[in-house]
């Protein structure tokens, strides 16, 4: 991949985005002029955990030099006071009125946006220093590609990795379930002009059927780096731990919504990558048999080698010369002890 962004240092080891000189793409100017980063919004779904003020600190640490915070009080009245900002990154907070749903949330976060760019980040969450400006890096080497997302780690809540999202971006795959964590992706604010925006009718798997509609308008390009870490269960009901019936109620939902939306071109590459991964775990499953197969294979011969040593070896002992040379084998035994320096005295 081309790199689409030079770096320069900014201070204490730490190195800035910074957009290439020149270029005729959106958001550049003429030849040989710097132009200005382009902004991105962060929106921060908030119930007020404790955790928040982590979430904005990897905002405030982020080497990509254009970023707004907008934080989205889902919780009501009671939602703990923002500072202005956090560090260098501005901060506005929005709603209060009551309890939000998450696809309310999100929508209420998108409409008061002000970047070109966007992103989502929970509060249970946090951002590692690069991934927007790696994000914002791919855009720019990918024209007219409108959503990137990065590789993304779940979290215990000791600190222990318990998954790693890294699955390379597949539109068959998208339609059979979510991948990308919603922390995972920046994206266009122009896709939100062309109708995307959140089913506030769901409150489980609402992210997967928001990347549902945005790839009906873009691709997508993945960076192959961790970029976020998010918690495991961060109360969505969708987390690693969440209930199997819930998701399965829920999935039911998201199929039940667009499968009037997919064509039969679709459904056959739906069916053709479902067909693909059978066949890649008959695979996995007939080299698994196979190197079963070759350890018990292998387990059998030694046992054999070991039974027949184990019989040469009583035949040895019970045969005739071996007793009868008991008594040499005694004698030189002794002989040895004779001559050996612990048995030897010094003269009086």
């Amino acid at each position: 991949m081309d790199r689409a962004a030079s770096r320069v240092g900014c201070g204490r080891g730490r190195r800035c985005w910074r957009p290439r000189r020149g270029g005729g793409s959106a958001g550049r100017g003429g030849a040989g002029k710097p132009v200005s980063s382009p902004l991105v919004t962060v929106i921060v779904r908030s119930l007020g955990r404790p955790q928040l003020s982590r979430a904005l600190a990897s905002v405030a640490a982020q080497s990509y030099p254009a970023l707004e915070v907008v934080c989205v009080n889902a919780r009501g009245p009671d939602h703990p006071a923002l500072a202005p900002a956090t560090g260098r990154v501005p901060v506005r907070q929005v709603g209060g009125e009551g309890p939000l749903g998450r696809s309310r949330a999100a929508n209420l976060g998108l409409a008061a946006a002000a970047g070109e760019f966007l992103a989502f980040l929970d509060d249970d969450d946090w951002f590692l220093e690069h991934h927007v400006a790696t994000l914002m890096e791919a855009l720019e080497a990918h024209p007219g590609v409108r959503a990137a997302y990065a590789d993304a780690e779940g979290v215990a809540e000791d600190g222990t990795v318990v998954h790693t999202f890294a699955q390379p971006f597949c539109h068959a795959r998208l339609l059979v379930g979510n991948f990308i964590p919603i922390d995972a992706a920046l994206f266009a604010r122009s896709l939100l002009a062309e109708g995307c925006a959140f089913d506030e009718s769901l409150e489980v798997y609402e992210d997967w059927d928001f990347w549902l509609q945005l790839a009906e308008r873009t691709p997508f390009v993945r960076v192959p780096r961790v970029g976020t870490r998010c918690a495991t269960d961060g109360g969505s009901g969708v987390g690693l731990n969440a209930d199997p019936e819930r998701q399965r109620v829920a999935r039911q939902r998201i199929y039940e919504k667009w499968r009037h939306h997919w064509s039969g071109e679709r459904i056959d590459a739906l069916v053709r990558y479902l067909e693909e991964e059978v066949r890649a775990r008959d695979r996995l499953f007939l080299a698994a048999v196979a190197t079963a197969e070759r350890a018990t294979e292998e387990l059998r011969r030694a046992g054999a080698e070991a039974a027949n040593a184990r019989a040469a070896l009583e035949g040895v002992l019970a045969s005739r010369s071996w007793r009868w040379t008991a008594p040499l084998r005694r004698l030189k035994g002794a002989v040895a002890a004779l001559g050996s320096p612990r048995t030897q005295r010094e003269p009086s």
